[in-house]
C-alpha cells in the first residue's frame, strides 16, 4: 500500500523595509556625429543643367565636336578670349556666376590663360564643361 504524503505549507518571512529611492544617472551627452567628407554644394543657375563643377577642380570641355568659348566675363556679352576644344582640360578657379541661362565658371587653361566658360548646354551638348 502506498502512503501519501501532504505537503505542509510553510511561513515565508516578507521583509517590510523600505528602501530609499536611488538616483537616476543622468544621460550620457550627446556624441557628435562625425560628419560627411562631401561637401560639395551643388546648385543650380535658373534655366541651366544641374552645376556639377566646384572651384579648385580639374574639368574637360566635353562637347561632341564643337570648341567653346573661353569669355573676359560671366556672360554671351563678354569678349572672346580663345575656342577651346573637345578634350582640353582646365582648372576651375572661380564661380558659379549665373547668366544667360547658363552656370559660368572662371576657369585656367593649361598655358594659365584665364576667363569664363559656360558648364552648358545646348540641344547638341548637354554639357560644355564636364568634372575630370
Amino acid at each position: 500500500m502506498r502512503t501519501r504524503i501532504a505537503a505542509v505549507p510553510t511561513a515565508t518571512s516578507v521583509s517590510t523595509a523600505t528602501t530609499a529611492p536611488t538616483q537616476t544617472p543622468s544621460p550620457l551627452p550627446p556624441t557628435e556625429l562625425p560628419q560627411p567628407t562631401n561637401t560639395k554644394k551643388i546648385t543650380t543657375c535658373p534655366g541651366a543643367p544641374k552645376q556639377r563643377l566646384e572651384p579648385s577642380e580639374d574639368a574637360k570641355v566635353c562637347t561632341k565636336t564643337d570648341f567653346v568659348y573661353l569669355r573676359s566675363g560671366p556672360a554671351k556679352s563678354y569678349g572672346v578670349l580663345k575656342k577651346v576644344y573637345p578634350g582640353a582640360l582646365v582648372t576651375v578657379v572661380g564661380g558659379p556666376r549665373c547668366a544667360d541661362q547658363w552656370t559660368w565658371w572662371k576657369i585656367e587653361l593649361g598655358d594659365g590663360t584665364t576667363g569664363w566658360m559656360a558648364e552648358g548646354g545646348d540641344r547638341v551638348d548637354p554639357y560644355f564643361l564636364c568634372p575630370n
